[in-house]
């Protein structure tokens, strides 16, 4: 018995050391990056706000098996846009189809916008590094669109799982540390404008672009968000998270951009949705033609 003490001892001896001199990194983590923490330009230009997302489910009905992608775009001075699409994919290829298809909308909307006195920012939910070649090719329609047009594109990414900003071996999440710094910011300058980090630029394979990436904190005390852009951007990007900063001031956005949050409540799949397509399947006949039917409903709906 006092062995498997002794054993339980030294284990969390060790444990001990090992969070004391993480805590001594990521106090120094802090002091080395709170000059890299910026306040954000005042706003000198009107904006035009352009928001996507989708949400997808399959839907296993007796011998019936599709999927039901939903697409949300939302701009500024307009109504919504809402996508229902049938679709035969499933799994990662599901998700793929949705994401290119959320590109597309967004693609739409920006050919819109016939004004180019004002900035047009476009908010995307979600890495840009993301996606297979369908995906990819979206997107890139939809950057290099952005770019002849001079286009703000800032994808937003809540919870990011690996170290994107600063290089480190802490088992600790990279917004949070982030949020250390920023805090750390204004316990000194007392500050409570928006803040982001400095922008560092990295090559992303997938889309053959260089990104710029950094961490926005649209609110005082809400977590950071990781987002990434377009370099040709950087001249406007502070402006830009100014802009949609007053789109996050509200405690029941947590910080996160309105736009964001009403089309991802917009493109949400419900419960209902499923049981009215169920209800579908039953009535519509013959059953060979119940797919070509179904999918000229939905995509008219």
């Amino acid at each position: 018995m006092s062995s498997t003490i002794f054993e339980l001892y030294k284990v969390l001896e060790s444990k001990v050391f090992s969070i004391l001199k993480d805590s001594n990194k990521l106090q120094n983590i802090v002091n080395n990056y709170v000059g890299k923490v910026y306040e954000v330009a005042s706003i000198t230009k009107k904006a035009h706000v352009i928001a996507v997302d989708s949400s997808f489910l399959e839907i296993h009905y007796t011998t019936y098996l599709r999927s039901i992608i939903s697409i949300a775009g939302l701009c500024s001075y307009k109504k919504p846009l809402i996508m229902i699409k049938i679709s035969p994919l499933i799994g990662n290829e599901l998700a793929d189809e949705a994401k290119a298809l959320e590109y597309k909308i967004a693609n739409k909307l920006l050919s819109e916008i016939n004004d180019e006195e004002n900035l047009v920012i476009i908010l995307i939910d979600g890495l840009l590094s993301s996606g297979s070649y369908r995906c990819l090719r979206e997107l890139k329609r939809l950057l290099s669109n952005a770019k002849s047009r001079n286009c703000v594109v800032l994808a937003h990414t809540k919870y990011c799982t690996e170290y994107r900003y600063i290089n480190n071996t802490l088992s600790i999440d990279e917004n949070l540390i982030i949020y250390l710094i920023m805090k750390k910011y204004r316990e000194v300058t007392s500050s409570e404008r928006p803040l982001f980090m400095m922008p560092k630029i990295t090559y992303v394979k997938g889309i053959e672009e260089k990104v710029g990436i950094t961490y926005v904190q649209y609110r005082v005390n809400s977590l950071p968000i990781l987002i990434e852009y377009l370099p040709h951007n950087s001249p406007y990007i502070s402006e830009s998270i100014c802009t949609i900063s007053r789109l996050c001031n509200s405690e029941f956005f947590s910080g996160y951009p309105l736009p964001l949050y009403i089309v991802d409540k917009l493109c949400k799949i419900t419960l209902n949705d499923v049981e009215f397509i169920k209800f579908l399947v039953n009535k519509l006949t013959p059953p060979l033609t119940l797919h070509t039917n179904f999918k000229y409903f939905l995509k008219h709906f």
